[in-house]
């Protein structure tokens, strides 16, 4: 086969490799453009043109009258009456804690998340507020989860329990007795009414009362 016919055939399948090449990389651009667009269309529908009574609301929520946003929702005649209603109803927790923190109780944060969870629509200018007021009502839910699991726990004592959490139980011994051994660290607690706790590396591991 002479140099020139292996030549041609060369330049064949250099052509066909580039073509090939060039219609991936067209591929990839129309699959781009369209997940672009997409994008696109889903952020144009999340920042869409407030009807005149979600804009009435929104105004009343940012200045803080939620009783007049309840009052203007009560009928549910409609999706967005309904999503007002939610958010005044949580807001108006937060409004209430901070003026008198014995009047609401710890289920009332749990409202507040379970709220704003059903919220079919959030408007823009209300988006951050939101999203504060549903993370501060997560830190009280969990803040009186733990506090309800300390009190329970007051007053009493298990093996596997660490040092910190013996304390925060029966408070602080009036005596340590402690042994450094080539094992590891142990300690004997005493506690009042010949009551003693013995610890191995900082985990309680028996008791005597």
């Amino acid at each position: 086969m002479s140099k020139k016919v292996l030549l041609f055939i060369f330049i064949l399948i250099l052509l066909a490799s580039c073509s090939n090449n060039q219609q991936e990389t067209l591929n990839e651009i129309n699959n781009n453009q369209t997940n672009e667009e997409a994008t696109l269309e889903e952020e144009i529908g999340k920042q869409r043109e407030l009807t005149s009574e979600e804009l009435e609301l929104t105004e009343l929520i940012i200045n803080k009258k939620y009783d007049e946003v309840a009052r203007e929702c009560i009928g549910f005649e409609n999706q967005t009456q309904k999503d007002f209603y939610k958010l005044a109803s949580a807001f108006r927790v937060y409004q209430n804690y901070n003026k008198d923190t014995e009047s609401v109780l710890p289920v009332s944060f749990e409202s507040v998340i379970e709220d704003l969870d059903k919220i079919t629509f959030i408007p823009p200018q209300l988006s951050k507020e939101v999203k504060n007021l549903r993370d501060w009502a997560i830190w009280k839910v969990n803040y009186f989860n733990k506090k309800a699991k300390q009190e329970n726990s007051k007053g009493k004592i298990g093996i596997g329990m660490t040092q910190e959490e013996v304390i925060e139980s029966i408070g602080k011994p009036t005596d340590i007795n402690k042994t450094v051994t080539a094992n590891g660290t142990s300690e004997q607690w005493v506690y009042p009414n010949y009551v003693y706790l013995y610890f191995e590396d900082g985990i309680l591991t028996s008791y005597q009362k």
